[in-house]
C-alpha cells in the first residue's frame, strides 16, 4: 500500500469517529449519590390517655416510599420526660401535655442516618368524659378523681393525673414511713389520704397527715385495698388546713413495700390550690425514714415521689 493510501484510510477513519461523537467513548457519569430516607413513626400524631402503653411502630423508606433494607439501629430519645417515656420503642405517658418523640434510624450500609418524629398529645386518665362537665360532689369524690384527675370547685388531689412509670413495688426489706411535703393556695380541708400500692405490695399500710411541729392531724388504717394502683381512705373528720404552712402527707408500710419516681421533685407539682415543694424549697422533698410505726419521716435519699397524697376540698 502506497503511502498516499495509508494517508487517506486514516483521514477517513479520523472522520468517521469525529461523527460518531468523539463524546460517547467517555463512561457514562456515576450515578450512585445516597437516596434520601424517611423515617415514619407510627401515624406521627397521637393523643394517648396518662397512664397508657403502647408500642409504637417505625418505618425507614426512601423517596419513592419503597422500604430501605438494612436498618441496623433504632435510638429513641422524647424531650419531654415527665410526661412520656419511652424505651426500645414503648411509649409510656405520665402527665398531661405534648411531647415529641423522636426515632433515629442507622443504615450503615448507606452510611446514613435519619429522624422521624410523632407529636404525642397526652390527655387525662381514660375515661375523663365520664364526669360529665367536670364538677362533681364528695360524695363521687374517689370516682372523679380516678376518672377526671380534678373536679373544677370540687375535691383536687396532687397526683391524681399521674401514676408511677413502674407500678411495681420494690422492698427495702424493713418498715418504712415515706411521705410528700404540701401547702396549699387557699383555705380548704383534706377530706381524704391515699397513695399508690403497687404490685406485690404485701403487709399493712397507715396514712398520716402532719402539720410542721410533727403532730399528726389525721391518720387512718387503709383497708379493704385492691390488688394494686390507688387506695383512698376517707377521714371520719376532715382536717382544716391553711395557706402558709408546709404540711406532710405519710404513709407507713409494715414490710418496706413502696412504689418510688426517682427526680421527681426537681420543681414545684402543682394541681389546683395544691403544690408539691420542690426538692430544696424547705429542705428535702420526698421523706423517708425507717420507723416501725406511723411517724413524721424527717430524712430523704432523694427527691423521689412515694406517691402519698390527699385529697384536698377548697373552702367556698
Amino acid at each position: 500500500m502506497s503511502a498516499l493510501m495509508r494517508q487517506a484510510l486514516t483521514g477517513l477513519l479520523v472522520a468517521t469517529l469525529l461523527g460518531c461523537g468523539a463524546d460517547s467513548m467517555e463512561p457514562a457519569p456515576s450515578t450512585g449519590s445516597k437516596p434520601a430516607l424517611v423515617v415514619r413513626v407510627s401515624s406521627g400524631q397521637l393523643s394517648l390517655p396518662v397512664g397508657e402503653t403502647l408500642k409504637l411502630n417505625v418505618s425507614v423508606v426512601d423517596a419513592s416510599g419503597a422500604p430501605v433494607a438494612g436498618v441496623d439501629t433504632i435510638e429513641w430519645s422524647v424531650d419531654e420526660p415527665g410526661i412520656a417515656t419511652v424505651k426500645d420503642g414503648l411509649l409510656t405517658t405520665l402527665a398531661a401535655g405534648t411531647a415529641r418523640v423522636t426515632a433515629t434510624a442507622y443504615v450503615t450500609r448507606l452510611g446514613q442516618r435519619a429522624e422521624g418524629v410523632a407529636v404525642v398529645e397526652v390527655t387525662g386518665p381514660a375515661g375523663a368524659g365520664r364526669c360529665g362537665d367536670g364538677t362533681c360532689s364528695m360524695s363521687e369524690m374517689c370516682q372523679c378523681l380516678n376518672d377526671c384527675g380534678a373536679c373544677s370547685g370540687g375535691p383536687v388531689s396532687l397526683f391524681s393525673s399521674t401514676s408511677p412509670s413502674d407500678p411495681t413495688a420494690r422492698t427495702e426489706g424493713r418498715a418504712v414511713a415515706v411521705g410528700v411535703k404540701f401547702r396549699v393556695a387557699q383555705p380548704g380541708r383534706v377530706r381524704a389520704l391515699r397513695f399508690f400500692k403497687g404490685t406485690g405490695a404485701q403487709g399493712t399500710n397507715r396514712l398520716a397527715l402532719y402539720n410542721p411541729q410533727g403532730q399528726a392531724l389525721a391518720q387512718a388504717t387503709s383497708r379493704n385495698e385492691t390488688l394494686s394502683g390507688w387506695q383512698t381512705v376517707t377521714l371520719s373528720s376532715p382536717v382544716v388546713v391553711m395557706p402558709g404552712t408546709t404540711y406532710v402527707v405519710a404513709l407507713h408500710s409494715s414490710t418496706g413495700h413502696v412504689v418510688a419516681a426517682g427526680s421527681f421533685f426537681a420543681r414545684p407539682m402543682v394541681q389546683g390550690a395544691l403544690r408539691a415543694l420542690a426538692d430544696g424549697e424547705e429542705g428535702p422533698n420526698g421523706l423517708f425514714q425507717p420507723s416501725t410505726s406511723i411517724r413524721l419521716p424527717t430524712e430523704s435519699r432523694g427527691p423521689f415521689n412515694y406517691f402519698v397524697d390527699v385529697v384536698f376540698e377548697p373552702a367556698p
